[in-house]
């Protein structure tokens, strides 16, 4: 009785304390392909890498004026300790598109139906970014609630009609642990 009650409360405990810990890194197809979602648009490809070999590439057009592409929370850990979430990032992108970059965080609102909110914005001008620019952003205490799934990525909207891609790599979150 003793042990049956100890494991009781070691999976409840566990349970309580899920915390989020993990590296984006579009490296491993696998994970890709059970963790990552994404908008029309979205896509792994190596011309997005800013480490490794692959990286997310959010590709406006004539007829997609925005898109985003995340990693599922649900995927990586049940449920959520509901503490606080650092996120890092990188993005770079192509010459001529312009509009706002959105490290966001994404809610599924209905089955197969996705929200999100702005963690950090940044507007991008015309001129290329070569080199792998880092985003911070933090996701308060209390917003992520084990009733929902969440995703952690980025969302990019064009201005006007121009045309191109935003590559994102290397998304990084960490959730405080639980004290007490």
């Amino acid at each position: 009785m003793k042990k049956l009650l100890l494991t009781c409360f070691l999976a409840l405990g566990i349970g309580a304390n899920a915390q989020l810990n993990y590296n984006g890194d579009f490296e491993d197809s696998n994970e890709v392909a059970n963790n990552y979602s994404g908008f029309t648009g979205f896509s792994v490809t190596a011309a997005a890498a800013c480490s490794g070999t692959y990286g997310g590439q959010l590709t406006v057009s004539a007829t997609t004026a925005s898109t985003g592409g995340w990693i599922e929370t649900g995927a990586l850990v049940p449920g959520t300790n509901g503490m606080k979430v650092n996120v890092t990032a990188k993005y770079k992108k192509t010459a001529n598109v312009t509009g706002t970059l959105m490290l966001a965080l994404f809610e599924e609102v209905a089955t197969n139906t996705w929200g999100y909110t702005a963690i950090t914005t940044i507007p991008l001008t015309a001129a290329a970014i070569t080199t792998c620019q880092t985003v911070t952003g933090v996701i308060p205490e209390g917003v992520l609630t084990s009733n929902k799934n969440w995703g952690i990525g980025f969302y990019f909207t064009r201005t006007g009609s121009t045309v191109g891609s935003v590559y994102v790599d290397d998304i990084v979150f960490v959730q405080d642990p639980t004290t007490g």
